[in-house]
């Protein structure tokens, strides 16, 4: 009898050990799954961020940084690539459209057409980026 019950304990004793890897496993698990979430939401605001700063330079043509050429979209280019490559083709068409514009525009070729190309591209620009926080 006394037998017995030390399976039992020992049965009980690995069950318990079991139990309790698996619940540290989960819930290391649901931590890492959250840190990453962070971190892309981050990367996501930080996009937002040099996108509207972008839009910015290239509506104030007069803006030093930017006809000086000191201004670049590397580290924009880079959290598209690297974190968001689904919109990474719209991303390229919209900085095709806006250095056309910019360019157009130094050159003393304004036009309303243009500037609604740019528009169209930069909202739709932003909604990807909305679409991408919401789906996080």
């Amino acid at each position: 009898m006394d037998f017995e019950k030390l399976i039992y304990v020992v049965v009980g004793a690995i069950l318990g050990f079991s139990l309790s890897l698996a619940k540290d496993w989960f819930m290391e698990s649901k931590k890492q799954k959250e840190k990453e979430k962070q971190f892309k939401r981050e990367k996501l605001e930080k996009a937002f961020m040099l996108l509207t700063d972008f839009d910015l330079k290239i509506r104030n043509l007069d803006d030093i940084l930017f006809t000086e050429g000191k201004y670049n979209s590397f580290e924009l280019n880079m959290i598209i690539r690297f974190y968001f490559e689904n919109i990474g083709v719209e991303y390229s068409k919209y900085l095709n459209i806006a250095m056309k514009y910019k360019d157009d525009v130094k050159n003393g070729n304004k036009s309303e057409n243009k500037l609604q190309d740019y528009n169209n591209e930069y909202k739709i620009m932003v909604n990807l980026l909305v679409k991408e926080s919401k789906e996080l």
